[in-house]
């Protein structure tokens, strides 16, 4: 606690501004805070964006010692940005949400309840033992998981940790085909796109809206999105009437950067689907009522 003239702040520090430490602190702060009618404080080293989005969601001020601030109490408001990180870390930290190492994090989110051994998650994932040990670590670092006594590991907070996952995805980096298939829906667009990779007997699954769509029916959708393990022949896709085009398109068939986008992949009226974790994913970064989508999702196929 500490004291000035006119104000009073519970302070809390972290060493580490990720989203794990960052909202724990915050929330036990912003408690503490309130039974003695002070201003909560959140203080770390260096506040980079994502603790920024989580604080600003739970309503709690913070600085860094880096010089940048973002304080706000009755009567007092302080807004200081753009200060450099002053404590840099030499090397490069493991991404815990790049396209193979998310394989991890799908596998704790397809079944949040159950403890998994690390032996479980490098058979699930296919990932070396040793990937798969660094990449729990992070994540118990980054309080995104919780050990038993065994070491067997499980989702600390699904919300958390997979709304972290959609603020680190980047759905663009995959390799997108953008087209035209002109039909009266999206489901009939989708429909015919699946029947015909069967057909091929080329690895697809929707995702995204349409997919949304077929596992927690909510609002029509006109762009149809498909994972595709391989680059489809556009000769074939023509003769559908499917044509590449960039501005305005109606169908993405996507190929993903790692095929753990089809784990856990089942078939929903007929069409595959990847599995409702990822679709929350992807819908971060899809068009039209992508945020209605992924609320109807999350309540219908994510009780968490």
């Amino acid at each position: 606690m500490v004291h000035s003239s006119t104000h009073r702040f519970f302070i809390e520090a972290r060493a580490a501004a990720t989203a794990g430490p960052v909202t724990k602190a915050a929330r036990r702060v912003r408690e503490l805070a309130r039974d003695s009618r002070a201003t909560a404080l959140v203080v770390v080293p260096y506040m980079g964006k994502t603790g920024r989005r989580a604080l600003k969601e739970l309503g709690v001020s913070w600085l860094d010692l880096s010089g940048n601030a973002r304080i706000s109490a009755p009567g007092l408001h302080v807004d200081v940005r753009g200060r450099p990180n002053r404590y840099v870390k030499r090397g490069r930290p493991e991404n815990l949400f790049a396209p193979k190492s998310s394989r991890v994090v799908r596998c704790l989110l397809m079944d949040p309840s159950s403890f998994l051994s690390q032996r479980t998650i490098t058979k699930t994932t296919g990932l070396g033992e040793g990937h798969v040990s660094k990449l729990v670590r992070r994540l118990e670092k980054e309080s995104l998981i919780e050990r038993n006594r065994r070491g067997a590991v499980k989702p600390k907070d699904c919300q958390l940790l997979i709304n972290e996952w959609r603020r680190r995805s980047d759905f663009s980096r995959n390799h997108i085909l953008k087209g035209q298939l002109p039909r009266k829906t999206g489901l009939a667009r989708l429909r015919e796109l699946a029947e015909f990779f069967d057909q091929c007997g080329l690895r697809h699954s929707a995702t995204g809206l349409s997919a949304a769509w077929l596992l927690a029916p909510h609002a029509n959708f006109r762009l149809a999105t498909l994972y595709v393990a391989e680059h489809p022949s556009l000769d074939d896709l023509e003769v559908l009437g499917w044509r590449q085009k960039p501005r305005a398109p109606d169908t993405w068939l996507v190929v993903p950067r790692d095929e753990g986008v089809f784990h856990g992949a089942s078939v929903v009226d007929g069409i595959s689907c990847v599995h409702p974790v990822q679709v929350y994913v992807d819908l971060a970064d899809q068009p039209e009522r992508a945020a209605e989508a992924a609320q109807e999702l999350k309540a219908k196929c994510l009780p968490w």
